[in-house]
Order: structure tokens, then C-alpha cells, then sequence
């Protein structure tokens, strides 16, 4: 027997149109629900990876932090050990109590001193560290060429005005002897007047022992 279809072919069409798309809905929902499962199933491993990153960001400006204050320990260090060498310099050097003890012994009572001063490398150098760039600049020619015309040892100067010519060579030749100062060298300047006193003026420079030593 030959079968007969009666049913029209657009409802045909129809019926096979439906069946393709609950195929279509059903795969997309099998879609969903595995992408739904996996990020429940991930959601932990999700959890920890965003944590991860939030801790990483924050180390990253903990060390700009850190990077910054390294930057001002190193220039501290710096400084420190520059201070650090200035006392170590001085400290080899004779105590500024006694230079002046040792003067005021040997100070005839008609000598009277109006200028002290002190020509010294390690002076002069920490003075430019702590002065600005332009009078740095200048301090540090000068420098320069005081220390090619007296050399790196410490220099004393006096100014001062004597009653006598020869009370200011008996105290020129106290310092000579004393154990503190060396190559003591005296310039005159001929007679002037000071605060009502009429004397010698004169200007004595001597350089300071790296220690004290023993004069006969």
C-alpha cells in the first residue's frame, strides 16, 4: 500500500522550524548552566586571585615608600659621615681650651690681642657644606688659593697692639717655645691708636701642632 500524507507542507515546515529551535534553546541553556556551575566551582579560585592582586598593588607602594626613604638614609649617611670625618679630624688636633690657656699664659700685660682668628682645611670645608651654592663656589676658591700659599696645616692669627716693641718680641718668642704652636711669624704695622691706648700694631701668625710636642 502506498501511504498517503494529508497534512499540509507548510505545517510541515512549521513543526521542523520548532524542533531546530528547542535544539537551539536547549543547547544555550546547556551553555548557561555549565558557564553557572563553573563559576560556582571558581568562584573561591576567583576569590584568591583578585586578593593576590590587591596585595601585590599594595606592595608595589610599600617599596616606592621604601625606595624613597632609602634615598634620604643614603643622603643621611652621607652627611653623617662627612660630620663623622670632621670629628675625627679635630680631635687630632689640639684642644681649642688649651691654645687659648696657653696664649693667656704667655700674654705680656701690655700686649693686648683684638682679633683672633683661624685659617683651617677642615674648618673652611665644613663651613662651604653648610652655606649656599653660589657663596660655596667663592669660599671654596678661596680655599683653594689659601691653601697653596700656606699648606694644609692650621694656621693661628693675632692681631693686637703692644705697648713696647719689646714686650711683643718677648711674647713672639713665648709662643715660639710653647709646645702648641710652630713657626711663629710677626709683622708690625707701625704705631696706632685703639680705645684711647697708643702702641706697636702688629699681627702674629703661627701654625698649631698636630700635637703637642716637647721644646727644650
Amino acid at each position: 500500500m502506498k501511504d498517503c500524507d494529508f497534512l499540509p507542507l507548510e505545517y510541515r515546515v512549521a513543526r521542523e522550524q520548532r524542533r531546530a529551535m528547542k535544539l537551539r534553546a536547549a543547547c544555550v541553556g546547556g551553555l548557561v548552566a555549565v558557564m553557572v556551575i563553573w563559576l560556582l566551582a571558581n568562584r573561591q579560585q576567583l576569590a584568591v586571585v583578585q586578593e593576590t592582586h590587591r596585595g601585590i598593588l599594595s606592595q608595589h607602594s610599600q617599596l616606592e615608600i621604601h625606595m624613597a626613604q632609602k634615598s634620604r638614609l643614603i643622603a643621611r649617611r652621607g652627611a653623617l659621615r662627612d660630620h663623622s670625618r670632621l670629628i675625627r679630624q679635630l680631635a687630632n688636633r689640639v684642644s681649642s681650651v688649651g691654645i687659648f690657656a696657653d696664649i693667656s699664659n704667655r700674654l705680656p700685660a701690655t700686649v693686648v690681642l683684638t682679633k683672633v682668628s683661624l685659617e683651617a682645611d677642615t674648618v673652611a670645608r665644613y663651613s662651604r657644606e653648610n652655606t649656599a651654592p653660589s657663596s660655596r663656589r667663592q669660599a671654596a676658591r678661596a680655599d683653594e688659593r689659601s691653601a697653596r700659599s700656606r699648606g694644609s696645616r692650621p694656621r693661628l692669627i693675632l692681631s693686637g697692639l703692644a705697648a713696647t716693641t719689646p714686650a711683643l718680641l718677648t711674647f713672639a718668642a713665648e709662643l715660639e717655645s710653647s709646645p702648641v704652636f710652630s713657626k711663629v711669624h710677626l709683622d708690625t704695622k707701625g704705631t696706632a691708636t685703639r680705645s684711647g691706648r697708643r702702641g706697636v700694631d702688629f699681627e702674629l701668625t703661627c701654625q698649631l701642632a698636630s700635637r703637642q710636642r716637647n721644646k727644650s
